[in-house]
């Protein structure tokens, strides 16, 4: 475990790596240089240790057409930081958001070393060292350079402590749980938000720009744009509250989405806060003043509609912006044009003192769509750009990875035409400089940062990330399909032990949603934090299957919070434990079940109603199918609330006439069907599921069944603290290993933990028993579920 968490890792510092393994961002703006961020995880420390790395092109081409050479090109150390965050998003890395300024010297870019709150800070590539710019009370989050007034936009947070509740008594309303637990303590969902505008000059002192808002907007990057005078910015911020249904209701793929439709069915004024500012709009702001603002478009913005990118881009003239995604206003007598204005997002543009709106391009919607979670644009935005004649450059990606989709447009009477180039992306993008560097990794093989000479048409590998993997023996990964029983074909992985051997069976880990993307090295799961431990689980003897969840099956309908997610999830677990059994590889009765955050409810479902017996399962910081979770997520997360229990369970309520669907189909009311040892645990930094389980841990006890729970208070959801990911997925491998092997880790630290199982153990005898009677009692008894 301790290797997979010092692995080494290339980190994504806001525009820089496809991690599929294409477009590289990281130039310097002459071309000269390139930079890139490292991550590694130091479990002796329990610190993250990061590095801002700068190399020369000239030297990595030289050493890409020396055949003599093998010495690597040597990269300067720019900047180096080490944090103990738990937080493994983007805008929690040590150092991220890398930018180049204009003169290719100088690097911009946050970071947050030691316990101070993060703060922008400067490097020059030519003298050692680096400058710190702000100096704001509370964590920067993103930020902006503006070169034309030469100043910083950063978007940073206010307290939104609830001082109501320190009177005597006060009126509860519509506050959730969490803010009666802990009034004292910041929510995240509640925070707000605010930019703000720091001149490049000594002694300047930050100011607000604009209002502040209500956060966070769950999307990518400084939503800010300047005017080149300074004066103006235009920027994204929530829609008004009054307008959330109404805008569900009026654009058609805001009501194609579950996610949004399930919203305004639940819309009261509390609960719009936390998902409503996923519906965003374009306004410009008064940079100088007193803050005013006015909407551009009257319109949403096609944010999270088409992959939560936005950018703008001011042109030549100063007093028109390119921005988008957004949708546009309906009010036209065109019904055709409404129509249209209805289904698409689009590029547009807007002149500042005329107030006229033109379109530039709508992004298409992918086709279909039912009853998906949300409903997406088969293109991404990445970037757009405008030369000194007005020519408008906008680059997608298709499907978020691939080949950047390259368009070009320019004025054409009152509004743009698309100029033809072909759509030749990769023929632009080459042109652009001589060096081309690319990701390459595969299932089994470590990334790496390979250069190609376009010139000359050599390519050599330039980093060796990880070198003490060559001398582990690590598990062999491959791809592995199979059918359920209704026909649904299955993608998944299998980690298999090292020298495993022919005809002996291995213990089997299901790990639910942890399918990885083809030709991407699996070390953990998708996502490189929390519980998951693929390649330690297999090196501790197990075999380790990577279910992906039942909305990345090819070509299904998806079926994401109804019930029918939840038949999927077993058809699929189960024939492939079948399978796996047939061929001679596990046994159906050493099969355990790993799941974190929304495959909980997978989890929770298998180990209750499957005619499996599980031997074991470890739950983390995951979502419930249960009573409790209902209400605890009200006033809170309201899409959350309908997908993890009346969705998945058809829609059913709590009392009535619906009473026997709840009876019937949530975890509460069959534990007594529960045979397998359950671990529950708990990252509490995330408010959001830290009680999710308490009923099934509690009501689990009380029915003597072998149940533990652990909390580990200052772990967030995607944690990746080096000691917290060492104790929650190193913990799920001794779990797993004690109750599928019968092994047990002989370090002295960990006999507590063996003791305390090795009585749930005893447990376990007499629960088995228990269970049994219980599941024939509801097969012969239970009228009400038949």
């Amino acid at each position: 475990m301790a290797d997979s968490i010092e692995m080494t890792r290339l980190v994504d510092t806001g525009a820089m790596f496809n991690l599929r393994g294409g477009l590289v961002l990281g130039f310097s703006p002459d071309g000269k240089h390139f930079h890139i961020v490292t991550r590694r995880g130091n479990v002796e420390s329990g610190l993250n240790d990061y590095e801002l790395l700068l190399y020369s092109v000239d030297s990595v081409l030289e050493f890409v057409n020396d055949p003599t050479t093998d010495a690597l090109p040597e990269p300067a150390v720019l900047f180096r930081a080490s944090t103990s965050s738990n937080h493994g998003v983007m805008r929690q890395h040590a150092i991220r958001r890398v930018i180049w300024l204009a003169d290719g010297k100088h690097l911009l870019f946050i970071a947050d070393p030691g316990d101070e709150p993060a703060q922008i800070h400067s490097v020059n590539i030519e003298s050692p060292g680096a400058t710190r710019l702000s100096n704001h009370p509370r964590a920067i989050l993103d930020f902006r350079y503006s070169q034309p007034d030469d100043a910083l936009y950063y978007l940073s947070t206010r307290s939104n402590i609830d001082v109501e509740l320190e009177g005597v008594g006060y009126v509860v309303g519509l506050r959730n749980v969490f803010q009666l637990t802990s009034p004292d303590r910041e929510s995240p969902s509640r925070l707000r938000y605010q930019y703000y505008r720091l001149a490049m000059a000594p002694g300047a002192a930050a100011r607000p720009v604009g209002r502040d808002y209500d956060g966070p907007i769950q999307v990518d990057g400084a939503l800010i744009w300047p005017s080149p005078a300074g004066t103006r910015a235009i920027a994204v911020v929530p829609y008004d509250q009054p307008d959330f249904t109404d805008v569900i209701d009026r654009y058609e793929p805001f009501r194609a989405s579950k996610y949004f439709a399930e919203m305004a069915e639940e819309f009261d004024a509390n609960t719009s806060n936390y998902y409503g500012n996923n519906i965003t709009r374009f306004v410009m702001m008064d940079v100088q003043g007193p803050g005013t603002e006015h909407v551009l478009a009257e319109a949403p913005s096609g944010g999270f509609i088409v992959g939560r990118r936005f950018d703008a881009v001011w042109l030549p003239d100063g007093e028109t912006v390119a921005f988008g995604p957004t949708f546009l206003p309906l009010r036209t007598g065109d019904a055709a044009e409404r129509k249209r204005r209805a289904a698409h997002p689009a590029i547009v543009t807007y002149n500042s003192r005329t107030g006229d709106i033109a379109r530039v391009a709508d992004m298409p919607m992918k086709a279909g769509g039912g009853r998906s979670a949300v409903a997406r644009s088969s293109l991404t935005l990445v970037d757009m750009e405008a030369d000194a004649d007005g020519l408008l450059t906008v680059t997608y990606q298709r499907d978020g990875a691939g080949t950047p989709v390259v368009e070009r447009y320019v004025r054409q009477g009152g509004g743009w035409a698309a100029v033809d180039i072909g759509n030749e992306a990769e023929t632009v993008h080459k042109q652009s400089r001589r060096l081309d560097l690319s990701l390459v990794q595969d299932m089994n093989t470590p990334p790496d940062v390979v250069a190609l000479d376009q010139a000359t048409g050599l390519q050599r590998t330039i980093t060796d990330l990880n070198p003490r993997f060559r001398t582990l023996e690590l598990a062999d990964i491959k791809p592995f399909e199979w059918s359920d029983s209704q026909g649904r074909v299955w993608r998944g992985q299998v980690a298999y032990p090292p020298n495993r051997r022919a005809g002996r069976r291995y213990p089997l880990v299901v790990q639910l949603g942890a399918l990885v993307p083809d030709g991407v090295f699996v070390m953990d799961a998708p996502v490189p934090y929390g519980p998951f431990a693929a390649r330690a689980m297999a090196n501790k003897g197990l075999l380790v299957l990577q279910v992906p969840r039942p909305i990345q099956l090819a070509g299904e309908e998806d079926i994401t919070g109804r019930p029918e997610e939840l038949d999927a999830i077993r058809a699929g677990v189960e024939a492939a434990v079948d399978v796996l059994h047939h061929e001679g590889l596990t046994d159906r009765d050493r099969v355990g079940l790993l799941a974190f955050s929304r495959t909980g409810v997978y989890a929770d479902y298998l180990i209750t109603f499957s005619e499996f017996d599980f031997a074991a399962a470890v739950i983390t910081d995951a979502s419930a199918l249960s009573f409790f979770n209902i209400i605890l997520r009200y006033g809170m997360t309201p899409v959350q609330t309908m997908d993890f229990t009346r969705g998945l369970i058809g829609g059913f309520n709590p009392w009535g006439p619906d009473l026997a669907g709840w009876v019937c189909r949530v975890t509460t009311f069959n534990l007594d069907r529960v045979k397998t040892p359950v671990r529950f645990e708990n990252y509490l930094d995330n408010r959001h599921y830290s009680l999710v389980y308490w009923d099934q841990y509690t009501l689990l006890h009380q029915l003597r069944k072998p149940v533990e729970m652990i909390n580990y208070p200052h772990a967030s959801h995607a944690t990746i603290n080096p000691l917290v990911r060492l104790a929650s997925a190193g913990g799920a491998v001794d779990w797993f290993a004690f109750w599928l092997m019968g092994k047990e880790d002989p370090a002295p630290s960990k006999q507590e933990q063996y003791a305390r199982w090795r009585t749930l153990r005893e447990q376990q005898v007499l629960s088995q028993a228990a269970a049994d009677r219980a599941r024939q009692w509801h097969k012969d008894q239970n009228t009400l579920c038949r």
